[in-house]
């Protein structure tokens, strides 16, 4: 204020500068106000982000582990010849069986998935590294043994009780299941297969964008069972 008195300003902005940086007594200042204005802002553009993301996350289920469009039961006599047939819908992008099991992975109990994917693609995002493309390897959620990275070995045993080692070779966003999903594995549905022999198996189909949801899944449902 001083400085703005000197170099010859209006006397009311110089006053006002004084004022707005007066502690007074016992009375709010500018100071307060500017505060409780800085505070607001803020608060208004917190709540603004969490809504952008939380918009983003809605309208991308691939960020949650979602990357099909329904998981309906594969409740059939022939669960292959049912996925094959599936593959011949037009209406259907991608058709796979998702695999679900556990497993111990460095003495952690871990849900292991896999898709054994019949058309299209389906697979799970990756954040770090690569997807598993042999038996051998595993990728993990977020939150899977912390402290273990890409490159690392993860030993786990097989159904008959034989050890085996397993590479890791990246991160992945897999589904929430039961709370599961940031503490789970992916595998390859051989891998799957050769360390979860009664692992749970699930329909997992991607529409195409022509297709009308209700109308589709009411003829799957009639004609598939």
């Amino acid at each position: 204020a001083e400085l703005a008195a000197r170099l010859g300003v209006a006397p009311s902005f110089s006053v006002g500068l004084g004022l707005a940086d007066d502690r007074g007594r016992g009375r709010a200042t500018m100071r307060t106000a500017a505060l409780g204005v800085a505070v607001a802002v803020a608060g208004v553009c917190a709540v603004a982000v969490l809504a952008s993301s939380l918009t983003a996350v809605a309208d991308d289920p691939a960020r949650f582990g979602w990357v099909w469009t329904a998981k309906p039961d594969l409740d059939s006599d022939d669960p292959d010849a049912t996925l094959e047939a599936l593959a011949t819908e037009d209406d259907l992008t991608a058709v796979g069986a998702l695999q679900q099991g556990s497993l111990a992975l460095d003495g952690s109990g871990i849900d292991g998935f896999a898709v054994d994917v019949r058309k299209g693609s389906i697979a799970f995002d990756v954040v770090d590294g690569r997807a598993p493309t042999s038996p051998g390897e595993v990728a993990l959620g977020a939150e899977a043994l912390a402290g273990v990275d890409s490159g690392d070995s993860v030993e786990t045993t097989t159904p008959a009780g034989d050890p085996l080692a397993l590479v890791v070779v990246g991160r992945a966003v897999m589904p929430q299941f039961d709370s599961s999903g940031t503490t789970s594995a992916w595998l390859t549905s051989e891998g799957m297969t050769a360390l979860a022999h009664d692992a749970e198996r699930s329909l997992v189909l991607t529409y195409a964008p022509s297709a009308e949801p209700v109308a589709l899944e009411a003829r799957l449902e009639e004609q598939y069972g």
